[in-house]
C-alpha cells in the first residue's frame, strides 16, 4: 500500500525529481505553505519542506511548523548548509528529523532511503501500539484520554531498554500502573516483579533488606539472607516513594544501580545482579536535590528516562470509565450515569485523583446504590458542596417539621440547583480548557507542537480548540 508524501515546494522541477525518486513506493503530492490541514483525510507519512537558505525562508518554515497539525515526519531540503546551529535546534524542536542538501547529486536517493526507513518505523510503531493496548487490557488500565495515551507511549519506549526510569506524579494518579506496564512490556518475567515502599523500611534494617546479609554479620543473623535487589535479579524492582530513601543509604543504592553489583552486609565481595529499577514518587526529586534532601548523582542515575503522570483533573474524560471500572471491581451492577452526574464529577477538583474517585464509589456503594444507574441522588453531599460556590440553604419551618420533611426540603434545594448546573458546568469546563491552553502556549513560547504535547492532544486537536475558543488572531496564539 502506497503512502502519501507531501512536498511544500512551488518549483515543479524539484518536486518532479522527488516524485521520480519515490516512484513505486510513495505518492508525492505537491502543496504550498498555505495548505488546508482540514482537507487531509489521513496523516501523510512525511512532509518535505523546501528551504531556500534565506532568513525569510527560515521564518516561513518555522511559522509553518508552528501551525502544522499532523503526526507526519518532517524533513527539510534545500540550502540547509546556511542554517545556523540555533535555527537547527529550533527546527528540530519543532519536529524536523532530517536535513538534506538538495544540491548534492545523491539527494534523491538519500531522501528515498530516509522515507523507506520512516515507513518501516511507522509500521513497527503500529505493531508496538497493538502490543501496548493488549498489555493495558490485561492489567485493566484505563487510558481513554490522549494525555494518558501519550504517557503509556512513553512507557512503551522505556520498556525497550533496561535504563532506570523515574515516574513522577501526584498521589493516586496511577504511577505504579505505569511502572507495571513498563515491566510487562520489557520481556522480563512477569512474576519477577517487586514493589518496595521506601518510606516503610526501617532505617535499622534498611541495608539488610536491600542488600542482604551473611551469617554472623551482626547480632541475631543466624543465616544468610538475600536482599531485595538480589531477589529481583532478572526482573524489575519498583522503588515506591523513592524520595523517602534515607540519605545514608543513597550512595549504596547508587552503586547498585550504576554498577549492577551488590554486597550483602558482612560479605567480602560483591555479586553481579540484573535488576531493572523503576522509581516512583509524588515529590519533585529535582527540587529535593536543590534542597539537599536527595543526592544529585543518584537522581541522575534514577532519572535516565522520566515520565510524568498527569492528575485526574487534566484528563476529565477518564473519570467516567474509571468510575465504572471501580463499580465493577466492587461487584455492583452500575453501568451508566444519570443526567448531569458525569458533568458534576468532572467539575470536582479530585486532589486525591483516582484513589479519591474510588473512595467516592465505595461510599456510594455503602449508601446502598442499586441498579445500573449512578444517579444524582447517589452523589455525596461533599461533592455537591465542592462545585457549588454558594450552597443554598432552606431553614426548617419550626420544631414541628420532622426528619422526613427536612430531607424532602434538602432534596428540593438540590434539585433546584441542578437546573443551573448544565450552564455552570459547561462554562467552567470552557474556562478551564482556555486557561490550560493559554498556559501551555505561554510556557512554550506559542510553539503549538510542544503545547499540544503538554496538553496531551494532537496538533490538529489544538488547532480546532484555538478556533473554537476564538484564540487565533487575538494575540493568545499565533
Amino acid at each position: 500500500m502506497q503512502k502519501n508524501v507531501i512536498v511544500c515546494d512551488s518549483v515543479s522541477d524539484r518536486v518532479q525529481r522527488i516524485r521520480a525518486a519515490c516512484s513505486g513506493f510513495f505518492t508525492v503530492i505537491q502543496e504550498t505553505f498555505e495548505m488546508d490541514w482540514g482537507c487531509q483525510e489521513s496523516p501523510p507519512l512525511a512532509i518535505l519542506i523546501f528551504f531556500n537558505g534565506t532568513e525569510s525562508g527560515t521564518e516561513v518554515a518555522i511559522k509553518f511548523l508552528q501551525n502544522m497539525h499532523s503526526s507526519a515526519g518532517v524533513m527539510l531540503y534545500g540550502n540547509v548548509a546556511s542554517i545556523s546551529v540555533a535555527e537547527r535546534v529550533q527546527l528540530t524542536l519543532l519536529g524536523v528529523t532530517e536535513f538534506f542538501d538538495a544540491s548534492n547529486p545523491v539527494f534523491p536517493g538519500e531522501l528515498a532511503n530516509a522515507l523507506v526507513h520512516l515507513a518501516g518505523e511507522k509500521e513497527q510503531e503500529e505493531k508496538e501500539k497493538l502490543r501496548l493496548a493488549a498489555c493495558l487490557n490485561d492489567l485493566g488500565v484505563v487510558a481513554s484520554s490522549q494525555t494518558m495515551r501519550q504517557v503509556f507511549l512513553q512507557a512503551l519506549k522505556a520498556s525497550r531498554h533496561d535504563f532506570p526510569v523515574l515516574v513522577e506524579g501526584e498521589t493516586g494518579v496511577g504511577k505504579e500502573e505505569v511502572a507495571k506496564v513498563i515491566h510487562n512490556l520489557s520481556g522480563r518475567p512477569k512474576e519477577c516483579l517487586a514493589v518496595v515502599n521506601c518510606s516503610a523500611i526501617s532505617p535499622m534494617l534498611a541495608e539488610s533488606d536491600f542488600f542482604g546479609h551473611v551469617h554472623g554479620s551482626f547480632s541475631g543473623s543466624t543465616q544468610h539472607r538475600e536482599g531485595i535487589f538480589s531477589n529481583t535479579s532478572g526482573g524489575t524492582l519498583i522503588l515506591d516513594e523513592v524520595g523517602e530513601l534515607p540519605l545514608f543509604l543513597q550512595p549504596k543504592v547508587l552503586r547498585v544501580v550504576e554498577k549492577r553489583v551488590v554486597r550483602p552486609v558482612g560479605a567480602d565481595k560483591e555479586s553481579v545482579i540484573d535488576t531493572r529499577v523503576i522509581s516512583i514518587t509524588n515529590q519533585r526529586l529535582c527540587d529535593m536535590v536543590a534542597q539537599g534532601r536527595f543526592r544529585e548523582d543518584l537522581y541522575h542515575r534514577l532519572a535516565v528516562f522520566e515520565i510524568t503522570v498527569p492528575p485526574l483533573r487534566d484528563r476529565l474524560e477518564e473519570i467516567g470509565p474509571l468510575a465504572l471500572q471501580f463499580f465493577a471491581r466492587h461487584g455492583t451492577k452500575v453501568k451508566t450515569f444519570g443526567s448531569g452526574v458525569l458533568e458534576v464529577l468532572q467539575m470536582f477538583p479530585w486532589t486525591g485523583n483516582s484513589r479519591q474517585l474510588e473512595s467516592l464509589v465505595r461510599l456510594a456503594i455503602a449508601n446502598g446504590i442499586e441498579g445500573e444507574v449512578f444517579d444524582f441522588k447517589h452523589l455525596p453531599k461533599q461533592v455537591l458542596k465542592k462545585i457549588i460556590p454558594h450552597p443554598v440553604s432552606r431553614p426548617c419551618t419550626g420544631p414541628a417539621e420532622d426528619l422526613t420533611q427536612a430531607l424532602a426540603s434538602q432534596q428540593l434545594v438540590e434539585s433546584s440547583v441542578i437546573g443551573d448546573l448544565d450552564t455552570t458546568l459547561a462554562a467552567g469546563r470552557k474556562e478551564a480548557d482556555i486557561s490550560r491552553i493559554k498556559a501551555a502556549l505561554k510556557k512554550h513560547g506559542n510553539n503549538r507542537i510542544r503545547a499540544a504535547a503538554e496538553l496531551g492532544i494532537s496538533r490538529m486537536g489544538l488547532y480546532k480548540k484555538l478556533h473554537k475558543y476564538g484564540l487565533i488572531g487575538n494575540g493568545a496564539a499565533h
